[in-house]
């Protein structure tokens, strides 16, 4: 549920979207949905109710580079590396043309694996 971004449109676009969402960081893509980076929230505040800006800035004028970029057909035990080398709690996923696929998240690996040993201590 991460809503993704096109990193050419306006500022006032980026607020549309934030204002519909509960999410601090929001992928941005190219036309052709091929991830290009992350804008957090926290750097959008302070200037997201600036209409004079809403017109002038624009998403990519808040662009960061993704701690880490998860490749869908990726083993785990890269994943999890990546994840405890970044510190990070989400990370993207692309195809490995790095069309835009999603985000995983650290919480939701740990459920599965949770599961997972549950049912495997069941059997």
């Amino acid at each position: 549920d991460f809503e993704p971004l096109i990193g050419d449109r306006s500022l006032a676009d980026l607020v549309k979207v934030i204002s519909k969402s509960d999410r601090n960081v929001y992928p941005v893509l190219d036309h052709e949905r091929h991830y290009i980076g992350i804008v957090f929230l926290n750097d959008v505040r302070g200037v997201m109710f600036d209409r004079d800006k809403y017109y002038t800035m624009h998403i990519s004028d808040f662009l960061k580079a993704s701690p880490a970029t998860i490749y869908c057909d990726e083993k785990m035990d890269s994943v999890m590396e990546k994840f405890e080398v970044t510190n990070a709690w989400n990370l993207p996923v692309v195809d490995r043309n790095g069309v835009y696929m999603g985000f995983v998240s650290k919480s939701k690996i740990f459920s599965s694996y949770r599961e997972q040993l549950q049912q495997v201590s069941h059997e």
